[in-house]
């Protein structure tokens, strides 16, 4: 591979970076693939792979720098080699790169003239197969480009990973000539269904600004502590305690103002389940607000006499009876448990006090305040379209997204912000509102439209009273409804091009011995 190659490649990575969040050149990812595109003209698969791993790398190394620093506060590895673990990440998640692009490489020898429906299918079959421990999806970074992310309310976000794709082609094709007639009928094809999502969008958009403008105001308390992320369970420090903690103080401030519920983030042990005394005080401290409070902690169970641990959001109705509680259901691998652990009993054995082994949650639950229905997420789950929708399902009448979370592992860095304009997909994903309180900011609240109704100001203790739009009788969406209908169709389709495309090369192959063996 010559260096106008390699700079081609790498150039598609720095403009696919450029693009996330960390930097908000959003537009920048509807042309990113373009340089790689032409660098992949008349290039083997393997060319094409390799070319791929060095976008794909650039594009991870500097869109998601933050490794380093989480990397030093969860791994406790120092400076330089925290940046080993960034480098080491990017090559891994390049992979998907170089995959898809030899893929597509290898596709388009078969069939040279389909080549410009292909690749988005390709993609999103692909980049929606491979696991990566930090989830992510293109589409994250349009999350401010609302005409752009309105039909995902039919295909989540892998519908618009599709269409950024598409539009990549098109103008790669249309700036490298389009030749047949079976490649100007794709195009034609191609900009018939971008225009459609853009114009759809655009009409979405302008239909639900004006049905929520009619909606109901609803006040809720939103508690942003800044606390520093630690692997320690530590005590909170004086004046204040694990039954009596800053965020109650906080949230005392708030109760005058009347909210409907006061909300904390992820982050802080407090030890309801564990200790009597604290639940009690918690239960006390609930009573005198006469508000419901939604927190989060580590709890325990012991159904059957066994004990179990779960990452937990914790939900105090606000009139003294009872509490309920969510158990995350999709953990950090690594992070919250380690993957096959429990098929190896010698290994869980010797690194037993090693390791963190959170339980798996068992179902998604509703926290009814008023006609409010809260349906708690924690953290990492909301990067799981499919996950996140199946909690909304056809029941999504008077629900509200709520994610609370703990992104301080990451340092000052943009991974909080690249967190929220994932988990604002999610709230045109389902057509609810959607509530991120996130530990160091930025917390923010997203109506079914995409709209940010509040946005904290993030690395800063914040505890506000927000009103934002709500209605009863709205939420739900065809997404939420069949979250896997237009992935599963997709993936029908790329399974039946790699068939195809295998056929055709059988068939290749046989002409030409047939043709060597009369020869």
């Amino acid at each position: 591979m010559d260096i106008k190659r390699f700079g081609l490649a790498s150039f598609s990575g720095v403009l696919l970076a450029l693009s996330y969040p960390s930097y908000n050149l959003y537009y920048l990812q509807w042309v990113a693939f373009i340089p790689l595109l032409f660098s992949l003209k008349d290039q083997s698969i393997k060319s094409a792979y390799i070319q791929g791993v060095i976008t794909g790398f650039w594009g991870i190394c500097i869109g998601f720098y933050w490794i380093a620093n989480w990397s030093t506060v969860v791994m406790e590895i120092a400076f330089p080699l925290n940046y080993g673990i960034t480098i080491a990440h990017s090559l891994a998640v390049a992979q998907i790169f170089g995959i898809i692009f030899s893929l597509f490489q290898w596709v388009r020898k078969h069939f040279p003239d389909y080549n410009i429906l292909t690749l988005p299918l390709i993609f999103v079959a692909i980049f929606t197969s491979f696991p990566t421990i930090f989830k992510f999806s293109l589409g994250d970074a349009q999350s401010y480009f609302l005409p752009a992310i309105q039909l995902i309310e039919f295909t989540g976000v892998y519908g618009l990973d599709f269409i950024i794709i598409l539009v990549n082609i098109v103008l790669y094709s249309y700036f490298n000539g389009m030749k047949s007639l079976l490649k100007k009928i794709q195009i034609v094809t191609a900009i018939l269904i971008i225009f459609i999502w853009f114009f759809g969008g655009w009409m979405k958009l302008n239909t639900w600004d004006q049905k929520i403008k009619n909606w109901d105001l609803v006040k809720v308390g939103i508690i942003q502590t800044n606390s520093a992320a630690s692997m320690s369970k530590s005590k909170p420090s004086p004046p204040y305690s694990r039954s009596y903690p800053l965020e109650m103080a906080l949230s005392e401030e708030l109760a005058s103002q009347n909210p409907v519920a006061i909300i904390w983030p992820e982050g802080n042990f407090f030890g309801i389940t564990f200790w009597s005394s604290i639940k009690t005080a918690f239960l006390k401290h609930v009573s005198k607000l006469k508000i419901p409070l939604i927190l989060h902690d580590i709890t325990i169970s012991q159904p059957n006499g066994q004990r179990k641990t779960y990452n937990s959001s914790v939900f105090f109705p606000g009139n003294g009876e009872g509490i309920h509680f969510y158990h995350k259901m999709i953990r950090v691998p690594f992070g919250e448990y380690v993957p096959f652990i429990d098929d190896f009993w010698l290994l869980k054995k010797l690194l037993g006090s090693f390791i963190t082994n959170l339980n798996k949650g068992e179902s998604h639950k509703i926290f009814d305040v008023i006609n409010i229905r809260f349906v708690p997420k924690i953290c990492y789950e909301s990067l799981f379209p499919s996950f996140v929708a199946e909690s909304i399902n056809q029941d999504g009448q008077g629900k509200v997204l709520l994610v609370q979370s703990q992104d301080g592992w990451y340092g000052e860095s943009s991974a909080a912000e690249q967190h929220l304009a994932s988990s604002a997909l999610r709230a045109v994903e389902n057509r609810v509102p959607l509530i991120h309180v996130i530990n160091n900011g930025s917390s923010g609240i997203i109506s079914p439209n995409g709209r940010y109704e509040a946005k904290l100001k993030p690395f800063r203790q914040v505890s506000k009273v927000i009103s934002f739009h709500f209605d009863s009788n709205a939420g739900g969406s065809f997404f939420s409804a069949y979250p896997y209908f237009f992935l599963n169709s997709v993936r029908m389709l790329f399974l039946m091009l790699i068939f195809s495309t295998y056929w055709m090369q059988y068939k290749s192959r046989s002409i030409e011995k047939s043709y060597e063996s009369n020869t």
